[in-house]
């Protein structure tokens, strides 16, 4: 009897410890919290492309490679334009253009990133970590 009892508690333990977050079962939360595809022309649109793509199963303090931890802070509304009829200042930070693509923490994102005037140069700035810098020669982070 006493054997009975200890297999029938083996199996609701191992019952309980079941469900969609099993380990052994791939589950929504295993998935990738950023799967980006980033394009920057540091030249703008008719110069070279740095074309990269940005997997990161976890972002921030938890995360395993650098680029996933710098982006821990990272969430889609950040890659939004600045809102219509802005005030910006009218300077022109040079050529270079950006555009990400994928998919950020569920979201599908799509931006595009220019220099034209202050607030985008201030967005670019923002976005820092997963652009990089824009001017040829600078290194991506």
């Amino acid at each position: 009897m006493h054997i009975r009892n200890l297999l029938l508690a083996s199996v609701a333990l191992l019952a309980s410890c079941g469900g969609s977050g099993d380990a052994l079962e791939p589950g929504a939360d295993q998935g990738l919290v950023a799967d980006l595809r980033v394009t920057v022309r540091p030249e703008g649109r008719g110069g070279f492309e740095r074309v990269r793509r940005v997997e990161c199963a976890r972002l921030g303090e938890d995360a395993i490679d650098r680029r996933c931890r710098l982006l821990g802070g990272l969430e889609p509304q950040d890659l939004a334009p600045a809102p219509p009829r802005t005030a910006c200042t009218q300077v022109y930070g040079g050529p270079a253009t950006a555009s990400v693509t994928g998919e950020l923490r569920g979201k599908r994102v799509s931006a595009s990133f220019d220099l034209t005037d202050g607030c985008e140069i201030a967005r670019w700035r923002r976005n820092g970590a997963l652009l990089g810098a824009p001017g040829v020669g600078h290194a991506v982070p």
